[in-house]
């Protein structure tokens, strides 16, 4: 026993000495170069971007002009020059009395504006301020739910309680239904349904509509293809200078081929211009069109 202790100890002893001679043995390290520092390094390490010299910045010749002006002294009174407030009123009026005689003549400021509203919705905001901004105006609006439609359109046009379609007769339209009914969202209903061609030339008379704006919920393709040049509206001697137009095909999906055909024949027939279109909802789009082929409507709104 006494000669395995001693067999243990002595093994012991000499990996330590092993281990200790190891540590004391120097250890060459690699070199490596040292990089020269230069302040024209914008790092700190002395690697990085060189920026190029500054380059002399040339100033607009008004610019060495006003740098010489005389600053202005603030310690003294200055008399304040008197306005001749006649002879300015007599220059003011011989500049504005050529440009009033100009258009004092002219029968545009004085004509008559016709505005179609198809699909009311319960808000007539955008027609009151029209109406404010163009009190020639006259309004008429058509809308199948009665209610409150006909108490906000009738405060300044007149009211029509149908829809408006391709043909007469009754049509599922989607609808916002009655303020008295429970629900405020829009449903599905049928209801009386008068041809366009028929509204504008039949009942309301007109020949020419100056502004139109058709939204009704997915009903605009029941009648799209009579905008067209050589239609129905063409036919009655009826035209329109300038609609807004919101379709939907997101609530009648075979319209968005309806859609797509109505624009390729626009850019065919060449009689509007189509501006501002914007997606507002899916399947929801809305267009600005301008009748670009009617002299009058050219007259009216663009000369």
């Amino acid at each position: 026993m006494a000669v395995f202790l001693f067999v243990m100890i002595s093994t012991l002893n000499r990996s330590q000495q092993e281990m200790d001679s190891k540590r004391s043995d120097p250890v060459e390290l690699p070199k490596t170069e040292k990089k020269e520092l230069t302040t024209d390094w914008d790092t700190l390490d002395g690697v990085g971007y060189r920026f190029a010299k500054d380059k002399e910045i040339v100033m607009d010749p008004r610019f060495e002009e006003l740098e010489k002006l005389p600053t202005c002294d603030l310690t003294v009174d200055k008399t304040s020059q008197k306005i001749d407030i006649p002879k300015l009123m007599d220059s003011f009026q011989d500049c504005i009395r050529p440009i009033v005689n100009e258009w004092k003549n002219d029968l545009k400021a004085k004509e008559e504006n016709i505005m179609v509203t198809l699909g009311i919705g319960h808000d007539t905001m955008a027609e009151e301020k029209l109406n404010r901004t163009l009190p020639n105006t006259k309004f008429f609006g058509a809308d199948p739910i009665i209610e409150p439609n006909r108490q906000l359109y009738t405060a300044f046009g007149k009211y029509f309680p149908f829809a408006i379609g391709k043909k007469p007769g009754f049509t599922k339209f989607r609808v916002l239904p009655n303020q008295n009914q429970r629900t405020r969202k829009y449903q599905y209903q049928d209801v009386t349904t008068i041809p366009l061609t028929y509204f504008l030339s039949d009942i309301l008379g007109l020949e020419q509509i100056d502004i139109a704006w058709i939204d009704i919920e997915g009903g605009e393709f029941e009648f799209l293809d009579q905008l067209h040049k050589g239609g129905p509206l063409d036919e009655k001697g009826v035209s329109i200078c300038q609609f807004n137009l919101e379709v939907h095909s997101k609530f009648h999906p075979p319209g968005a081929q309806i859609y797509h055909d109505f624009v390729f024949k626009v850019l065919e027939d060449r009689r509007y211009v189509f501006l501002k279109p914007a997606h507002s909802d899916s399947g929801v789009h809305r267009m600005f069109f301008f009748n670009l082929e009617n002299e009058k409507c050219v007259r009216k709104f663009l000369q």
